[in-house]
């Protein structure tokens, strides 16, 4: 039996651990495990989109990223922990590669993100990052008809 890394809480395992089985969770594409990991209340933001609030949002801001794309690779290069007036604050530094739907791939893209925990859960998760390369068409695409490339950032802004 397979025991999620979600098991225990930041405080029971070093931040590392924590964090490291969290991104595996994202790079695994598992949105109801990893979303399991935020406050009833929990808020998620990605970029400038509106954030996601509660659970369930979470869980389904999560998904209809991953429906967008075929898989995404963490590479971790920096983690610092801090306090914040209701626990601990994490911030991880980060290259991660998109693989598109046409299995083709981003360059490393640079992110910071910011997790500010409530007992033991993530009560906000912010996402900085450009994640235009993602959505910007490729020198191999062809040419729509009439000139124009549709707009690609899913809606409601980038996530």
């Amino acid at each position: 039996m397979e025991v999620s890394p979600l098991a225990t809480t930041p405080r029971e395992k070093p931040a590392d651990d924590w964090l490291m089985g969290f991104f595996q969770l994202i790079d695994a594409m598992d949105a109801d495990t990893a979303s399991q990991a935020f406050a009833d209340d929990g808020t998620f933001r990605f970029g400038n989109a509106d954030p996601a609030v509660g659970r369930q949002q979470v869980r389904d801001n999560i998904s209809e990223f991953f429906a967008m794309i075929a898989a995404l690779d963490h590479r971790i290069t920096g983690v610092w922990s801090g306090d914040w007036e209701q626990g601990e604050v994490k911030s991880v530094e980060a290259e991660v590669v998109y693989t598109r739907r046409d299995g083709s791939r981003t360059m490393p893209l640079p992110v910071t993100s910011t997790l500010r925990m409530r007992a033991g859960l993530i009560q906000d998760y912010r996402i900085f990052m450009d994640i235009s390369p993602l959505f910007a068409p490729r020198p191999e695409d062809p040419e729509p008809a009439g000139g124009r490339r549709p707009a690609t950032e899913p809606a409601g802004g980038a996530r």
